[in-house]
């Protein structure tokens, strides 16, 4: 089957690789904040899970964010690649994992 010759004027318009900027709109700073925001999501999910499985270290909801929080970059450091379940279900496995282990370490700490 022979190709399809186009006259020059009829051509289709080469498609750029390389994705446009849209007409001056900047949405790094809407990503961050969406990240930002779901960090605290998955640090209060995370937070509240470890306080739930290590009875009487609750912190409320402020603390148990930010244990969550910091949690979650324990377990991303200690688990990294570990968990077969990705996405949400895999950062709030790992979040939780973290935030018991700093859990246990503040309850050897204030004994």
């Amino acid at each position: 089957m022979a190709a399809l010759a186009f006259p020059a004027a009829a051509r289709p318009a080469r498609v750029a690789l390389v994705p446009r900027r849209t007409a001056g709109v900047d949405t790094r700073g809407w990503e961050t904040f969406m990240g930002i925001i779901w960090m605290i999501i998955v640090g209060a999910v995370a937070g509240f899970l470890a306080g739930q499985l290590f009875q009487g270290y609750g912190f409320g909801l402020l603390g148990n964010i930010a244990v969550g929080i910091v949690g979650a970059i324990i377990g991303g450091f200690l688990f990294g690649g570990v968990f077969v379940v990705g996405g949400v279900i895999g950062q709030i496995i790992s979040a939780t994992l973290g935030a018991v282990i700093l859990l246990f370490v503040i309850s050897l700490v204030k004994r």
